[in-house]
């Protein structure tokens, strides 16, 4: 059966959403606003226009790419590694890694 436009749209965002999410935005928007903070500090007032953006580019799709790979690792390793660790597992992810033996990384 063929899945209508609108249908498929919203599949689509949803699953976009869920990427977003991995990436955490919220924490990652704090990472940008403190870098910038400590530019305007460090620099004893606004850097140039370009530095500015180039930097809080690299702040937010290192913080975004640096929290993905912390839930596949987390989602990945910790049900593997269970019997092992005492601690609480984290919170399943509405996207399912592949899976992995405890002592061999990904």
């Amino acid at each position: 059966m063929a899945m209508s436009i609108g249908a498929a749209m919203k599949r689509t965002s949803a699953t976009a959403w869920h990427y977003i999410r991995v990436t955490k935005p919220r924490e990652s928007s704090l990472l940008v606003f403190i870098g910038f903070c400590a530019m305007v500090v460090a620099g004893d007032g606004l850097p140039e226009t370009g530095r500015l953006l180039l930097t809080l580019a690299a702040i937010t799709l290192g913080s975004g790419g640096v929290n993905g790979l912390t839930n596949y690792l987390d989602a990945t390793l910790t049900p593997a590694c269970a019997e092992q660790t005492a601690g609480p597992s984290p919170p399943r992810l509405s996207i399912r890694p592949r899976k992995h033996s405890c002592s061999a990384w990904p």
